[in-house]
């Protein structure tokens, strides 16, 4: 409180306000003065009023002066009175206009109170007395307005009550922002926590100051830390949440999308519960490593990048076969083979997957081998092997790869519901007797 209070003299101080001087030298030759009687108050102190003398090269200046005076008075009463626990804050750099500290003081605490009115309604109109002189002292000329304002002592407690509970406010305020920095999720709420304790850091002159600074780089940091996390990610949409750490965090501001080789059209940039969903058509881009879409959330205290690299054929399926077809037999006598196993090799071009669902192979000599009702999925590019149980029994002579060494056929495969056909031509066949 006494830090509060030493501020406040030193405010006055700066604006100019000193011990009381003659108003006169031996030199000095009265020219005009008000239509009345100099008054007994001036340069008297009475209960219940401020008496001050203002000054200025006109008398509207020099009345100006006075209310000016009147408000600091009051601040000086205020300072003197004040006796809340913790510090009251003042603006620090408050120019030489007293007037100033009451409205950014209002402002800040977005109070409107009676109390608050009675500062900024100060006017000449109020005073219960004034008297005006004007006064040559050598070649200069100055005017000299005093006035009798009336300041009760109910006035000034409503006026110390007003100030105790804006600081309480601002305390709370910025408790309340700091309480809530870890658990911040909204990216235009900590920007607008940022500012908020930006304005109370410039009016704080104790270690709340400190406090609120602190809070500041804690935000800043916070937003500077945002990443770009993939959630979902195909030829043609990306989603992706922003994240803190493990914490999902929001903004409702869209991002920037561009594509840096300008051959995808970005078709839709749009919220989703957690993140945000990018769609884009890729049809005139060639095969290239280097094809991405760059996605940059610009923050006002940071910004956040993330390149999202795609390949033309992701998700197409190009079946075809090269290995061998490999029958085993697990159970046979003299001609025929009662059990075995069926050995296919799916080469798959690109990175799709696809689902098998029947397989014939046409013997020139022999009934069709058919697997029915396969429904069994591959999935990526390149190899993929698997192993059939035998539908039914063969002839160990006819099927033999020593009789028929290649067969013709077709497998029917399904790539996202649409059904394809790789055509089997005097495919190679390995048996095992």
């Amino acid at each position: 409180m006494k830090n509060f209070k030493a501020t406040l003299v030193s405010i006055l101080v700066i604006l100019g306000i000193a011990l009381p001087t003659p108003l006169f030298s031996q030199k000095t030759k009265t020219l005009e003065t008000a239509n009345k009687k100099k008054p007994a108050w001036i340069n008297s102190v009475q209960k219940g009023y401020i008496i001050v003398t203002g000054s200025g090269p006109t008398i509207e200046a020099s009345q100006e002066n006075a209310l000016l005076k009147v408000k600091e008075n009051i601040v000086r009463s205020v300072a003197e009175n004040v006796s809340v626990s913790t510090e009251m804050t003042t603006k620090e750099q408050l120019g030489t206009n007293v007037s100033n500290f009451f409205q950014s003081y209002e402002q800040t605490t977005q109070t409107k109170t009676a109390e608050m009115d009675f500062i900024k309604g100060i006017s000449i109109n109020k005073a219960e007395d004034f008297w005006w002189e004007k006064i040559q002292s050598g070649n200069s000329i100055t005017f000299y307005y005093h006035l009798l304002y009336p300041f009760s002592e109910t006035e000034l407690k409503k006026l110390v009550m007003a100030f105790e509970k804006a600081d309480r406010e601002l305390t709370d305020q910025m408790n309340e922002i700091l309480a809530r920095i870890e658990t911040s999720t909204v990216v235009e709420d900590m920007e607008s926590d940022i500012q908020t304790l930006e304005r109370l850091a410039q009016r704080f002159i104790d270690h709340r100051k400190t406090k609120a600074e602190v809070g500041i780089d804690q935000l800043k940091g916070r937003i500077k830390s945002i990443n770009i996390v993939p959630i979902s990610r195909t030829l043609g949409n990306i989603e992706y949440e922003l994240r803190i750490g493990q914490q999902t965090v929001t903004t409702n501001k869209k991002p920037s999308v561009q594509n840096p080789t300008k051959c995808a059209t970005i078709t839709g940039i749009e919220p989703i519960q957690t993140g945000w969903s990018i769609s884009f058509d890729a049809q005139y881009c060639y095969e290239d490593p280097k094809n991405l879409i760059r996605v940059t959330h610009q923050f006002r205290y940071g910004k956040a990048t993330h390149d999202f690299y795609f390949d033309i054929n992701e998700g197409k399926v190009e079946v075809f076969m090269h290995a061998p077809i490999i029958i085993t037999a697990t159970e046979m006598d003299e001609t025929t083979v009662k059990k075995g196993t069926i050995s296919f090799t799916f080469s798959n071009k690109f990175g799709g997957s696809f689902m098998v669902d029947r397989i014939v192979l046409n013997y020139s000599k022999g009934d069709p081998i058919i697997l029915e009702n396969v429904q069994r999925r591959f999935i990526g590019k390149g190899d993929h092997t698997a192993i059939f149980e035998l539908p039914r029994e063969l002839n160990k002579e006819t099927y033999s790869s020593k009789r028929a060494p290649v067969v013709d056929g077709f497998i029917f495969y399904n790539v996202q519901g649409k059904e394809q056909t790789y055509k089997l031509y005097q495919h190679r066949v390995t048996t095992s007797w």
